[in-house]
This record gives structure tokens, C-alpha cells and sequence, in this order.
């Protein structure tokens, strides 16, 4: 798995753009009916103690952040800071003119509506 444009590339950054790091074809968001088609993983993020992730962050091999220790630790910082976010920014995705998440509001029992931007 390539994870090279994770966290903006190498410049671990957080650009809070509606549109910014997202699939580019509609399709794939088309069975998103509301906050329940995040879960748990939206919780989990929210609920994330920051040790956790710290942990984490200390079982990463050196050479995959050029041993910068104090470029890892603003990272992690700023993650922790970022859990709070994670719930808007799919909003902002959801309100933005691109319209990802076509059958938000449906029932689960409906079809989606397929509209694919290609």
C-alpha cells in the first residue's frame, strides 16, 4: 500500500479544503445515507485517546520519518488535535457544490441514487 500523499505528502500538513485528498468519481461515496455509513470508525476516531495514539506514533520505524523525532511529535500533535475535526470536514464534503453523498437522508431500505461523476 502506498501511503506517499498521506498527511499532504511530505509536507504533514492538514489543508482543510471541502475537496482536498478525496476519491475524484462520485460513485464511490453513492451508498453514504448519513453519519451512520461512518461508523464506527468516526467514533472511534473522535473517542481516540491521545496516549493510543502515541503509542502508535513511537512503534514507527525511524527510517519512515527520516528520524525526525520532533517532525513525528508535531504530527502526532496535530492528529490529536485533528480527532475533534474529522466530523466537520465530512460535513463541509457533504455541503460542498460537488453534492458526493446523494442518498444522504435515505432510508437504508431504498436504493441509492446513482450519480456518477466521471
Amino acid at each position: 500500500m502506498d501511503q506517499g500523499y498521506c498527511f499532504n505528502a511530505g509536507e504533514w500538513t492538514f489543508p482543510d479544503l471541502a475537496l482536498h485528498g478525496l476519491y475524484y468519481r462520485n460513485y464511490v461515496y453513492a451508498q453514504v445515507r448519513g453519519w451512520e455509513s461512518f461508523e464506527p470508525w468516526l467514533g472511534r476516531i473522535e473517542k481516540c485517546s491521545p496516549k493510543v495514539i502515541e503509542e502508535i506514533a513511537g512503534n514507527i520505524p525511524p527510517e519512515w520519518y527520516g528520524h525526525d523525532w520532533d517532525a513525528l511529535k508535531a504530527l502526532v500533535k496535530a492528529l490529536i488535535a485533528r480527532r475533534e475535526k474529522v466530523r466537520d470536514l465530512v460535513a463541509a464534503f457533504r455541503d460542498s457544490s460537488r453534492n458526493p453523498f446523494t442518498a444522504w437522508g435515505q432510508d437504508a431500505g431504498q436504493p441509492a441514487a446513482h450519480v456518477y461523476v466521471m
